[in-house]
């Protein structure tokens, strides 16, 4: 006395007589319809995993980042002892940080070469320079005789000529590092 879905089959037999078979729907159209929101959940609790896993992997991402922004501001502003913080991760960030690292080290090393080599410019040309002002201000005093006036000259003369000679091998050492000088280089024989 109710109305159900459901399908029929109808054959006709050799004997012609009609075969009916029926099925009621009910119960599929529950599965379907169970399935239907299974699926709905499963693709709403994915639909959270992937918007949860990209938001940590982000933030996992930024972190990594930001150290290696941090250390290059700080190298960058004049601090060359900064170093990207060493992680127990062994992953490429982790090879970058230690690559950045490295060449950071060496960085450090060629300024500290070049702040000794600059010490030791400092130095080396305080001495001579202190010779100039010497003599000049010996001679530029009231009761010096001529003969002195033209010595001091002459010495001050020589140091200068002397000074001119140490800034063009240091220009020249500059010049073959940059790799600017190596157009006058020609090969020779060395035996």
């Amino acid at each position: 006395g109710r109305s159900v879905d459901g399908t029929l089959l109808v054959r006709q037999l050799a004997d012609d007589s009609t075969l009916v078979v029926g099925r009621e729907m009910g119960d599929v159209h529950r599965v379907a319809h169970l399935v239907e929101r299974a699926l709905y959940a499963a693709a709403g609790v994915t639909l959270l995993f992937i918007l949860g896993g990209t938001a940590w992997f982000r933030a996992h991402l930024e972190s990594r980042v930001e150290a290696i922004r941090m250390t290059t501001r700080g190298v960058g502003a004049g601090n060359l002892s900064m170093r990207i913080p060493a992680t127990s991760e062994e992953d490429e960030f982790a090879r970058l940080d230690g690559d950045i690292n490295s060449m950071l080290d060496r960085i450090e090393q060629l300024m500290e070469g070049v702040r000794h080599v600059s010490n030791a410019i400092a130095h080396e040309m305080r001495t001579p320079m202190s010779r100039i002002l010497a003599g000049l201000r010996t001679a530029d005093r009231p009761d010096v005789e001529p003969a002195r006036v033209v010595e001091a000259n002459r010495a001050a003369i020589r140091e200068i000529e002397t000074l001119t000679q140490v800034f063009d091998k240091l220009l020249q050492i500059a010049e073959a590092e940059a790799g600017t000088r190596r157009q006058e280089f020609e090969r020779i024989d060395a035996g």
